[in-house]
């Protein structure tokens, strides 16, 4: 059995698990001739990742593995999530990585799928939670599905409820899982020509900025070994490939359409080169410049993987069928405060070259450097959530205050889901008044200041004992966290975590102010949800 059978079938392991929480739940639930199936892919960093304590033995019969979190728990804080390293699709020591549900993380107040849970569960809809590795290539990810999960889900429903759970599915994406969606639904496949319908939230179908930056800065939050360490992870994670912004030959085929949103649009290519702005920086088709060239070329790069990536990429930015286009549909958060769109959402950088000896660790400006905001979720710009070719009265546009990483517990979205679904309302927004998603509230997360000092401190820290043994380096971490009490480090905690995808000039505080072109003003607002403040009964599309 080769390395990828063995890890597929400790997958299914893992989710043979979850299936019989699901079924149990389904028997609980009230008959229903109309009841519905909810199957959530969660974002990119929103499922759990859990890592075996041994290697992989080809040829040994029988071998048992025991598995730690290494996404997310407090491990993060030593180091663990460096151990997401990948090699050729294989994970680091040959110690299998799989996914293990959803991110919930009570003690640190990390829960970004659990009021979304607990909607499910008041709507009595049956809803299963798809964790999926989202270091792998999506290819991976949507054959896994629909070849061995879904036939093993239907089948083990079927025989202990006498109920076909695929009768009336939706598949739903939130970020990245979105995406995932979206290849599923390219599939010409029974099984997916079944599917009631398919709904994105907050899904980057033309990318966003914050991955570009992690190729040459790491990440502020997890540089505490160096850039270099991190750029060598994240380079080596096959999925994040296809989250750069779109390459230059889907924006000539789409870019009428994009610019053509009438309150979101995007008017010009959101990747330019530094030093001449008449040039587009592809970041799927990088190109060299005397002895420079755009990406690194000794910490982990993988420029064949970008080819795949682009492939990938362009299949989610691809038209579906007309029929699987029917049932799709994009919702897309637009941070709204103070009955106002706000631009803290970055839309555009710049990208210079830079020598094929570029080392991160050593690195004193960024070749990239983000240039202008726009209205978003505060990660991807409203022009890349919605899908050009998706039908415009299955575009939903909902403002509210939330972030990206816990939008799906956000009440607007919630709602508008509900009108997706065709249930009724619960309970109707009162008039000019902003719901905190559950989960988090002004006071849950710390301001950037206080979370970068605490960061900044924990460096210093794994710095001074980079050198001595995992242990002592252990230990010297415990000490320093024990400067905090729990509610200081669960507000820490919870601000990188809603900063996780973000750019680095986000985090640090030194976002562009600059906004993109917008459309005259005066323009059609007639997009936003029935969930806006404003319009709270009156259905509205994008």
């Amino acid at each position: 059995m080769t390395y990828d059978q063995a890890r597929d079938r400790e997958q299914l392991g893992t989710l043979e698990a979850a299936i019989g929480l699901f079924i149990n739940r389904y028997l609980s639930n009230p008959p229903d001739p109309n009841r519905q199936t909810i199957i959530l892919f969660p974002g990119g960093l929103g499922s759990r990742l859990v890592r075996a304590d041994s290697p992989y033995q080809d040829g040994v019969p029988g071998q048992v593995f025991h598995y730690d979190t290494v996404w997310l728990d407090c491990s993060v804080l030593t180091g663990a999530a460096l151990d997401l390293q990948m090699a050729n699709d294989i994970d680091t020591e040959e110690k299998f990585v799989l996914a293990d549900g959803y991110v919930d993380f009570p003690l640190m107040n990390i829960r970004p799928y659990n009021g979304f849970i607990q909607w499910c569960g008041q709507r009595n809809l049956d809803w299963f939670v798809f964790g999926w590795d989202w270091r792998r290539r999506p290819k991976h990810i949507v054959d896994f599905f629909l070849g061995t999960f879904l036939p093993t889900f239907r089948q083990r429903v079927q025989d202990a409820c006498s109920a076909d759970p695929l009768a009336r599915c939706t598949l739903l994406g939130h970020s990245f899982g979105g995406m995932i969606v979206k290849l599923i639904m390219n599939e010409a496949n029974p099984l997916v020509d079944q599917m009631h319908r398919a709904v994105t939230v907050a899904t980057p179908f033309y990318g966003y900025a914050g991955q570009l930056h992690r190729y040459f800065e790491g990440d502020p939050e997890l540089n505490f070994e160096g850039r270099s360490r991190v750029t060598r992870v994240v380079s080596s994670l096959p999925g994040g490939y296809v989250l750069q912004f779109l390459d230059k030959d889907t924006y000539d085929r789409d870019r009428i359409a994009l610019a053509a949103d009438a309150n979101y649009p995007l008017h010009e290519y959101p990747s330019m080169d530094a030093t001449n702005p008449a040039i587009v920086a592809d970041a799927y088709n990088p190109t060299t410049k005397g002895t420079k060239v755009r990406y690194p070329k000794n910490y982990g790069f993988l420029p064949n993987e970008l080819v795949v990536a682009k492939s990938a990429y362009q299949k989610v930015a691809e038209p579906l069928t007309p029929a699987a286009n029917a049932k799709f549909f994009n919702v897309r958060g637009i941070q709204f405060r103070n009955g106002a769109a706000i631009n803290e959402t970055i839309n555009s950088v710049t990208w210079d070259w830079i020598p094929k000896n570029f080392n991160p660790d050593a690195l004193t400006s960024s070749p990239v450097v983000d240039e202008a905001v726009c209205p978003g979720d505060g990660v991807i710009p409203a022009w890349s959530a919605r899908l050009v070719s998706t039908p415009q009265a299955n575009v939903r546009t909902v403002e509210g205050d939330f972030e990206h990483m816990n939008i799906m517990n956000a009440e607007e979205i919630q709602n508008e889901l509900a009108n997706i679904l065709g249930l009724p309302q619960m309970m109707a927004m009162r008039r000019g008044r902003r719901r905190t998603p559950r989960g988090r509230s002004n006071k849950a997360i710390a301001d950037r200041k206080e979370t970068l000092k605490f960061v900044r401190g924990l460096h210093a820290v794994r710095s001074r004992h980079r050198l001595a043994s995992k242990l002592d380096q252990e230990q010297a971490t415990r000490r320093y966290l024990a400067k905090y009490d729990i509610s200081e480090l669960r507000r820490f905690m919870g601000r990188a975590f809603v900063d996780a995808l973000k750019s680095p000039s986000q985090k640090l505080g030194t976002a562009p102010t600059k906004t993109a072109p917008r459309p005259p003003s005066g323009g059609d607002r007639d997009d936003r949800s029935r969930n806006s403040a404003k319009t709270p009964k009156r259905k509205r599309k994008s």
